[in-house]
């Protein structure tokens, strides 16, 4: 089924399109809410905000870009709502004490090292701007190329290569500061 084919398919309201919307892009766009959010539940409720205004736009989506792009760009502007919410921020902070409590537990039953040492990578990379954090999670994380890592975020190539290159650095440094040992193959 063609791109045109299925978008008629989700005007038409079929259940089925929306299944396969949800499958084919759910776990990437939840991948990208939760580095921008740096919570599981505002990612998921951010998820499901961007469907919903994905489902209900559906007949504004024109064409020009892919389908995947135009929803990259919902969830991405659905992110940057939440973080400019005040009581967004307050569930959030609930949420992370609850998470860290959690990990700090399991971290205490035994995590091994390795684990231990990519959460704390994780701090490191939820530190970053946001404008960063989208490059890093698109185009390192998720291996989408150069162009289709533009695209989603709506710049150009020579941006993303450039957001990528500070956002590496950054990572290097606030690594080092904490003793942290960076995969080369991700971020060097």
């Amino acid at each position: 089924m063609t791109e045109t084919e299925f978008v008629r398919h989700l005007r038409n309201r079929c259940p089925r399109a929306y299944d396969r919307l949800l499958r084919e892009n759910g776990p990437k766009l939840r991948a990208l809410g939760l580095r921008i959010l740096k919570c599981e539940f505002e990612a998921e409720d951010a998820l499901q905000e961007t469907l919903i205004r994905a489902m209900r736009g559906i007949d504004r989506f024109d064409g020009r870009s892919a389908l995947s792009t135009w929803l990259y760009q919902i969830m991405i502007n659905t992110c940057r709502m939440r973080l400019r919410s005040e009581a967004s921020r307050q569930r959030s902070l609930r949420a992370l004490a609850e998470q860290t409590r959690q990990e700090e537990a399991a971290t205490f039953w035994g995590r091994a090292s390795a684990r231990e040492e990519l959460l704390r990578l994780n701090v490191v990379l939820d530190e970053l701007p946001i404008m960063y954090r989208a490059v890093v999670e698109l185009r390192l994380l998720q291996e989408l190329d150069t162009s289709t890592t533009a695209a989603h975020l709506g710049v150009q190539e020579t941006v993303v290569k450039v957001r990528l290159h500070r956002a590496r650095q950054m990572l290097k440094a606030r690594a080092e500061e904490r003793n942290l040992v960076i995969p080369k193959h991700d971020f060097s």
